[in-house]
């Protein structure tokens, strides 16, 4: 009896600091060059018959990108039955590698009734797409590491921007501040004494307006001015 599983590769970078971890959800499922990170797998029966178990074996991680680096995962993995639209997740374990750049990882399914077959399929991370893998009884997909270069660079260009955030969050604070104390007030004070003045000069046209700067002027001056 033929199966059909399909199959996502899945992953989180633990870090150093778990607050951080709480608070990153991207970050955290980035694979970076030398950082410790735990890896797994999601599988889901898009079948029409339920899987009697199957076993996990002869995981390994290589390199895409030319670099002459495998990882080998030592042990055998058991699944339990899995029911058609079932998902489930199963952890392997915990590495780090030196390589870096696009990466494959590959594995055995062998299913545990003898004479059964497993046909396992990929999920495009990007489009959502599953697509079949030609070969029976295995399966392939592709993820990214990132080297320390590039993580480094980001990280960098993540704390620039945050500065940059926050120097203009403080600017925007400082003029709130200037404004409220310093430029309004002396913009209510000068409208203050416009009005006072224009109301001095309506009861008595004939009398003189003190001006803010000193000395006094005639109201009829001071109307045209204005």
């Amino acid at each position: 009896m033929e199966h059909k599983l399909q199959i996502e590769f899945i992953c989180f970078t633990k870090r150093k600091l778990p607050l951080i971890d709480k608070i990153s959800l991207t970050r955290k499922k980035l694979l970076i060059q030398t950082r410790p990170f735990k890896f797994g797998f999601k599988i889901k029966n898009i079948g029409d018959t339920p899987l009697g178990g199957a076993t996990l074996q002869k995981i390994r991680l290589l390199s895409a990108s030319g670099q002459n680096i495998t990882e080998t995962v030592d042990g055998t993995f058991h699944i339990d039955t899995i029911n058609p639209k079932e998902e489930r997740e199963i952890w392997i374990g915990e590495m780090g590698t030196y390589m870096h750049g696009l990466s494959s990882v590959h594995m055995q399914t062998v299913p545990d009734n003898h004479g059964d077959t497993i046909k396992t399929f990929q999920k495009n991370q990007f489009t959502g797409q599953v697509t079949e893998y030609n070969i029976i009884n295995s399966w392939l997909d592709f993820f990214y590491i990132y080297s320390e270069t590039e993580y480094n660079q980001d990280r960098a260009n993540g704390l620039l921007i945050m500065t940059a955030l926050f120097t203009t969050i403080v600017m925007l604070i400082n003029f709130y501040y200037v404004f409220k104390f310093q430029i309004y007030p002396e913009i209510y004070a000068q409208r203050k004494a416009d009005y006072e003045a224009k109301q001095s000069c309506q009861n008595n046209p004939q009398g003189d307006v003190l001006l803010k700067t000193g000395g006094w002027i005639k109201c009829s001056e001071y109307m045209k001015s204005k």
